[in-house]
């Protein structure tokens, strides 16, 4: 399984981006939401195969602080940078995304990175369920998927109660939820 590091403070992009690459792309996803913390990370721990990184932190150009860092610690790893705002962004060499949420063109664009190929995308196991946060559900005015809510039973089994249809309107069920601690759904 490949690794990625994510250098975001966009809640709803790294949980819409962690969501996607691990289910669709089989890589594990290591979230930093400030750019000294990503720094530490890959100075500890630089067996990433990919640094994904929106083009600033507030007003810090993080991509290009994260590509100067990777060129001056001599680390192959491949930057992509979502978004324009940075020095280093359409630079030769580098890949970078739009700014948008064009989740097929970004799982698309990593997987080339990281070398996958289509037919290995759809050789994955899907699971039947995946995790979704909580938190994605309140910008959505419908849902484009079946929702469960997961009842664990003990350690080893649960069962899932479907808790809204594909299509369905988004009301007020997942305050609820949100209201008894329910980061998933």
């Amino acid at each position: 399984m490949s690794q990625a590091l994510l250098v975001s403070d966009h809640d709803v992009l790294n949980d819409i981006y962690t969501v996607n690459l691990k289910v669709y792309v089989a890589t594990n996803v290591t979230i930093q939401t400030n750019l000294e913390d990503a720094l530490k990370i890959l100075e500890l721990s630089p067996n990433f195969d990919i640094v994904i990184t929106t083009s600033t932190l507030g007003d810090i150009d993080s991509a290009a602080k994260i590509q100067e860092f990777l060129i001056d610690k001599k680390l192959d790893i491949p930057l992509v940078v979502i978004g324009d705002k940075s020095a280093v962004s359409n630079a030769p060499g580098l890949v970078t995304l739009p700014a948008n949420y064009n989740v097929q063109h970004f799982l698309r664009t990593i997987a080339k990175v990281l070398e996958i190929k289509a037919k290995d995308m759809a050789d994955l196991e899907v699971p039947e369920f995946y995790p979704v946060p909580l938190r994605l559900f309140k910008r959505m005015s419908e849902v484009d998927f079946n929702v469960y809510y997961r009842i664990s039973k003990s350690h080893l089994d649960s069962e899932y109660v479907k808790i809204m249809e594909k299509g369905s309107a988004i009301g007020d069920i997942f305050n609820k939820y949100y209201e008894d601690g329910v980061k998933n759904l």
